[in-house]
């Protein structure tokens, strides 16, 4: 079971052990590598890959085209996916360091002609690792990503899964608020037709026009104001996606103490600074 994985490292921590010159070395290189390629990284790929069939239509299509208004990865952006990265780099070299068995990192794998690269396999099993806010985290650790998945966690690892023959064992997680662990296992149950799915993606980014929206707009508590959803809000394209909203207005952004609130239709005005095309705020 790969929850010993988890006990594992923490008695690493428990019996303060020391780690191997060796260790340290091939940690910092694989850091340090890892960094060249991210800091000069550009992300415009217009061809389809396994990372995208668990994302919206609609975000699909618009990644395969030119000319498609995004929103540029800002400075703070970019150190946060850093972060991220070296986290997960650290959780695998610390899965390692607790005596179990890590392979086949970032092999690149292909299913239905779509390519991708899987993170690793742990001690045979085909996992993910994954930072996490605390919120998101808790959601992998009581096991109810399937509930609520706007990320496609669960159509990524279960085509990665189809495309090796592996066993997809699940989520190795990490809470970089309060560094946390948890193994999350998939559940067989909630596993997605992937191949079905990659077919219709591939018909959908053919098509002439842009399909429907990846989400429809959710309700903003009682105000009767309208927001987009979780999937939408994080997405590159959405001021360009939703362009028509607020009568023709486009997104309103309202920068609430949670960070921006983006509506689709403002029926009460929000008592908190509204950010403008020159604002300097994030968005």
């Amino acid at each position: 079971m790969l929850d010993n994985v988890i006990k594992d490292i923490y008695a690493l921590f428990e019996k303060q052990t020391k780690p191997s010159d060796e260790w340290c070395e091939q940690l910092g290189n694989d850091i340090a590598q890892m960094l060249k390629v991210r800091m000069q990284e550009q992300r415009d790929n217009h061809s389809l890959r396994l990372s995208q069939i668990g994302k919206g239509n609609r975000r699909v299509w618009y990644d395969m085209r030119e000319g498609i208004p995004k929103e540029e990865l800002r400075p703070e952006v970019r150190i946060k996916f850093l972060f991220g990265d070296i986290i997960e780099l650290l959780y695998i070299a610390l899965i390692r360091l607790a005596g179990h068995d890590v392979s086949n990192e970032q092999e690149e794998v292909e299913l239905d002609g779509i390519k991708g690269h899987i993170d690793c396999l742990v001690d045979g099993k085909l996992v993910d690792v994954k930072s996490a806010s605390s919120y998101s985290f808790k959601k992998f650790k009581e096991g109810e990503v399937y509930k609520d998945d706007p990320f496609g966690y669960y159509a990524q690892l279960t085509a990665y899964a189809e495309a090796t023959g592996y066993d997809p064992a699940g989520w190795m997680v990490m809470d970089k608020q309060l560094g946390h662990l948890c193994f999350s296992e998939i559940s067989e149950m909630h596993m997605p037709n992937v191949q079905e799915r990659i077919a219709t993606l591939k018909e959908k980014v053919k098509q002439e026009f842009e399909p429907a929206p990846c989400a429809y707009p959710v309700a903003d508590g009682k105000s009767g104001n309208m927001k987009l959803a979780t999937e939408c809000s994080y997405c590159p394209y959405k001021m360009h996606c939703w362009r028509e909203c607020n009568e023709g207005h486009g997104l309103r952004v309202f920068l609430y103490s949670t960070g921006p609130r983006f509506l689709t239709h403002v029926a009460l005005l929000p008592k908190v600074p509204e950010i403008t095309n020159d604002t300097n705020e994030n968005t």
